[in-house]
């Protein structure tokens, strides 16, 4: 954010964010992450009146049909999600507990020779709740939590806060009774 003279009043502070669903929205807002960040505001973000508002915009002006196909194109297959790997595209999208990320901006880490390249193209969800950079378990049965345990789980849903605070999320993983 960031301090607004106006010559009408004292100033304000104005915050703007944009986000790709009211339920994303509604999602960070019950997030660690928005709650640590609004722990300790500054003082001169409320040295006046607080005020909120939420415009909706819409992408498309076809129909309502046209706006239904988009929505389920935000939903990518892990075959989809492959080609997304930094090598086939220079995009690098990153599945996390049915969500897909847009990590291109750390091409660094997920690209090509990067750290965490082993990532790149695929859903991350168990590697990453095991806390493990194992190809073989990257690969082994995709996005299933069904067999991790509470400490597991609490990984996972620390690098969700981690990844939600720094990557876009693009669309969702396709659940398996649609792949």
């Amino acid at each position: 954010g960031n301090w607004e003279d106006d010559k009408t009043q004292t100033g304000y502070y104005q915050v703007k964010t944009w986000w790709r669903s009211m339920e994303d929205f509604e999602n960070w807002t019950r997030s660690k992450s928005f709650a640590k960040a609004h722990s300790k505001p500054k003082m001169e973000m409320f040295s006046g009146p607080s005020k909120i508002e939420v415009h909706e915009v819409f992408l498309s002006t076809g129909s309502i049909e046209s706006l239904e196909k988009d929505k389920k194109s935000d939903f990518m297959s892990l075959d989809e999600l492959s080609k997304f790997d930094g090598v086939q595209s220079a995009k690098i999208y990153i599945g996390l507990d049915g969500d897909v990320y847009d990590v291109s901006s750390a091409a660094s880490f997920y690209g090509p020779g990067g750290e965490y390249h082993i990532f790149a193209g695929k859903d991350a969800t168990r590697a990453l709740a095991k806390g493990v950079l194992d190809e073989e378990i990257v690969n082994e049965r995709p996005g299933d939590t069904s067999d991790l345990d509470g400490l597991e789980i609490m990984k996972l849903e620390d690098w969700k806060e981690t990844y939600d605070s720094k990557y876009p999320i693009i669309g969702k993983l396709k659940p398996k009774s649609k792949l």
